[in-house]
């Protein structure tokens, strides 16, 4: 999309000037995948695995412990990813990247999968029965249209432009993409974007932790 308008603007000006336009594509997208978005999909599904993990385990084990949890949310996160990845190759290919650069993107994937899960927890621990409907919110209606993906962040109204600059799909479609296209230049924004909401989800998971009341003692009969 950032192409077509780059050269909408640019073709009327060489004619109008009687030169010839000249276009030279420096980061090109994989002829499986014309339209850029393989990798836009590929976080949607990953961020529903990450969530749906833990909303399920909410549903049919309310007592598990954390540990327990971070662990299932861990294989699920990885496992979720791969098949995820496998299957849209199917479709898009490995996005003509090398080998390396398709393992550092599978990394980053993971790793963002398994942030969505810890902020699943979070918010299912203040906000218990609500916590589907806040979780939705904030990785489905907030997190999409947001991260840059259907459109070029470039072009997103000033809203969801400014959360571009730091929301969670952000963050994790950047890195990719720094990965993917541009041999990982630029790939720190994205990461730090990713670091910050693991460190300060799992600091408020901590908190949560010490907080936990006491069991209560039986009393003596």
């Amino acid at each position: 999309m950032t192409v077509q308008a780059v050269e909408g603007l640019a073709q009327p000006l060489a004619a109008a000037q009687g030169v010839e336009l000249k276009v030279v594509d420096h980061a090109p997208l994989a002829a499986d995948d014309p339209t850029g978005t393989g990798l836009f999909y590929l976080v949607m599904v990953c961020t529903i695995v990450g969530y749906l993990t833990i909303t399920v385990l909410s549903q049919v084990a309310p007592r598990m412990r954390l540990r327990q949890q971070l662990g299932v949310l861990g294989v699920m996160s990885a496992i979720g990813t791969v098949l995820a990845y496998l299957i849209s190759a199917i479709f898009v290919g490995f996005y003509g990247a090398s080998f390396a650069a398709n393992l550092a993107m599978l990394a980053v994937v993971i790793a963002y999968t398994v942030t969505v899960g810890l902020v699943s927890i979070l918010v299912n621990r203040i906000f218990g029965q609500a916590a589907i409907m806040v979780v939705m919110v904030l990785m489905i209606f907030v997190n999409f249209p947001s991260a840059g993906g259907a459109f070029p962040a470039d072009f997103l109204p000033g809203f969801w432009s400014a959360l571009n600059n730091f929301w969670i799909g952000a963050g994790a479609l950047d890195a990719v993409r720094s990965i993917i296209y541009f041999g990982s230049t630029g790939v720190g924004h994205g990461l730090f974007i990713l670091a910050g909401w693991f460190v300060v989800t799992a600091i408020l998971l901590a908190l949560t932790q010490l907080r936990k009341p006491a069991p209560a003692h039986h009393e003596a009969h």
